[in-house]
């Protein structure tokens, strides 16, 4: 853990900033609160055709121009394997949705990380890993204060994903790999911006200057060495001068081993 003389303290934020009607007191949502104006959770929820003809529009789909550009970077192919298409069957109260998303395996026989925000109302997940092998699972540990989840799987030699246990530094350059708008395995680049931790919980969330899309949640935050140093669960716009960019924001994947469940 990065003590009070490290360069990211004063990005810390205080979680007694928390509004006392929120559904469940989340140390994300408290951050978001204080350093957000806009902040998307970018769940992938079930869309009909109508409703997604808005959403197509050619710069829409400049994320797919990028992702054909990254298709030969050895980064980005040595990670799809891993990271998986995610259907979620969701019960509230009577009414029965579904949704999409992204997440990744980190366990030859199967173990998948994914944001909390996707799994809430989950009674099951289908996984879809890109070879066409699926699984089904209603097997789950949801920490909803830092929107994480896992999911069980009952697998063998499947790909998985590597973590890095240190901080990921500013500037450097991650590839995210994930789902957007429901297509499969699409990879973006960006850089890493600003850092931000809890001042008394024990994990940090970063910035990623790349417009992400619904169905990114979930998404692995790679960097050019290959390993996981962050996972995607919301999108943001800043105001800088005059203009309003989007930012992705990760959770870290410095301290995850602290929550990683024991899996045989």
């Amino acid at each position: 853990m990065y003590n009070d003389n490290d360069k990211y303290s004063n990005n810390d934020f205080n979680l007694s900033d928390l509004e006392e009607d929120e559904k469940y007191k989340s140390p994300l949502k408290s951050i978001l609160i204080k350093l957000f104006s806009v902040v998307v959770l970018i769940a992938f929820l079930s869309l009909s055709f109508s409703q997604l003809f808005p959403l197509i529009t050619s710069e829409n789909f400049s994320f797919l121009t990028e992702s054909n550009k990254l298709n030969d970077n050895p980064v980005v192919e040595s990670i799809k394997p891993a990271v998986v298409y995610l259907n979620v069957k969701n019960s509230k109260g009577t009414m029965i949705t579904s949704g999409q998303g992204t997440g990744f395996n980190i366990c030859s026989d199967g173990l998948i990380v994914t944001n909390h925000h996707l799994l809430e109302n989950a009674v099951s997940a289908t996984i879809e890993f890109s070879d066409g092998k699926s699984f089904t699972s209603n097997n789950f540990k949801k920490i909803p204060d830092i929107d994480l989840a896992f999911i069980f799987i009952e697998g063998e030699n499947l790909p998985k994903a590597s973590l890095q246990n240190t901080l990921a530094s500013t500037n450097e350059t991650v590839f995210i790999i994930g789902n957007p708008l429901g297509f499969p395995n699409i990879a973006v680049q960006g850089k890493i911006g600003n850092h931000y931790r809890s001042d008394n919980e024990d994990f940090y969330l970063f910035e990623i200057d790349s417009d992400i899309r619904k169905g990114n949640s979930g998404s692995p935050v790679v960097n050019k060495n290959g390993k996981v140093v962050g996972i995607v669960f919301a999108l943001t716009q800043i105001q800088i001068e005059d203009d309003i960019e989007s930012r992705a924001l990760a959770i870290s994947a410095s301290n995850l081993d602290y929550y990683i469940p024991e899996h045989e």
